[in-house]
């Protein structure tokens, strides 16, 4: 039950986000002017490139929005339901983005009335493509998050090990990355000279085994 909670609060926190976005982006974007006949609407400048423009502007904010978002989230609720609920709530969001800011964003003037023409601007979405940016980055950025989280977990716990291993050597004692550099030279050096030791002869006699000694030991002054 905690997870279906945690979907559907996310999901509508960042529905409502939409409505803000979508006035955001009628008040940057520029509109594209319409001629309206009767042969329906046309563009009333061909080679106008407001509409490259206001898809552009869309994915800069809804896509800033859902970065923002991830971040957030993941400071402040790191649960995996979290996770669905930035998918969710982020098309929902950019959804609620484009109703609000093609109202927003549309405006028409009757112009020519005898002849039924009307001229107007319109602000609206054509690449559909871009209303992907605000889920997919808010994942994005919550999931990049949680896996560098997870490696520096790992590299510290990973590091406790080799400081619980050896805490007598300074030079080897990990820090919260791993062995340094220097550390991980000293501890060649020792394991080195561990190794030449033994060669030398430095280990530790045999223990004294049982029975009578060897024959020179035996062997009397005449012997």
């Amino acid at each position: 039950m905690r997870h279906v909670r945690d979907v559907l609060v996310t999901a509508a926190i960042l529905t409502v986000l939409g409505v803000g976005a979508g006035f955001a982006w009628s008040a940057v974007a520029p509109p594209t002017r319409y001629v309206a006949g009767l042969e329906g609407p046309r563009l009333a400048d061909p080679n106008t490139q407001t509409l490259i423009a206001a898809d552009g502007l869309f994915a800069v904010i809804t896509g800033g929005a859902g970065l923002v978002c991830g971040i957030i989230a993941f400071a402040f609720a790191r649960r995996p339901a979290v996770l669905f609920g930035l998918a969710l709530g982020g098309i929902g969001a950019s959804l609620i983005a484009v109703r609000v800011g093609r109202t927003a964003g549309t405006t028409v003037v009757r112009a020519a009335a005898a002849e039924g023409f009307q001229e107007g601007s319109r602000l609206d979405v054509t690449a559909q493509g871009v209303m992907l940016a605000w889920p997919l980055l808010a994942v994005a950025a919550f999931g990049l998050l949680e896996a560098v989280a997870a490696y520096l977990g790992s590299e510290y716990r990973r590091a406790q090990r080799y400081r619980l291993a050896d805490l007598s050597d300074p030079a080897v004692a990990p820090g919260p990355r791993g062995l340094s550099r220097r550390g991980r030279r000293a501890a060649g050096r020792r394991g080195g000279r561990h190794a030449r030791t033994r060669g030398r002869g430095g280990a530790p006699p045999d223990p004294p085994r049982d029975g009578p000694p060897p024959a020179h030991r035996r062997a009397g002054p005449g012997g």
